[in-house]
């Protein structure tokens, strides 16, 4: 039995640089650790987070590819990473702080879009609460772009951020 209710596949991790690597565990590690204190008991089925034969996103779960939109999801991607872009520009600038509540804004509704097509992908599945939803988009996210955690970890400690 897994202890595990996410992991990310060898493949994916293998791909990626130590530092990336090292980042995508400890992000999983604390998707898994939500997940089990939401409630969510790991199975001999973990599922498995890696980029699809075309690049991408793959989840699976007791060998079935689960069904995603993958336009949508590519669009959720691009839109997320432009808000996280906007976001730190503005922080670099002394006008900055003036828009930082509206960028900060955007990138939580688009962050809650993401979590929401978390939930529905994985709805035969599991169910996921808000947290556990948002988290495992931020690991997608990491997987599918390869960024560094530390671009969208900004707000780990403030737990009503996203």
């Amino acid at each position: 039995m897994s202890l595990v209710i996410f992991r990310i596949d060898d493949e994916t991790l293998e791909s990626m640089a130590a530092t990336r690597r090292r980042e995508l565990e400890l992000a999983l590690l604390e998707l898994n650790e939500d997940a089990r204190e939401a409630g969510l008991e790991p199975d001999e089925h973990p599922v498995m987070i890696g980029r699809g034969p075309h690049g991408g996103l793959q989840l699976v779960r007791a060998g079935e590819i689960l069904a995603l939109n993958r336009q949508e999801f590519e669009a959720s991607v691009a839109a997320y990473g432009s808000a996280m872009d906007r976001l730190s520009r503005a922080c670099a600038t002394p006008f900055g702080p003036q828009n930082l509540q509206r960028f900060d804004e955007a990138k939580s509704r688009l962050h809650r879009r993401g979590a929401t097509m978390m939930r529905e992908v994985l709805g035969e599945h599991l169910e996921l609460n808000d947290l556990v939803a948002r988290r495992l988009y931020t690991v997608v996210y990491l997987v599918t772009t390869g960024s560094s955690a530390s671009r969208v970890m900004r707000h780990a400690s403030d737990p009503g951020a996203s």
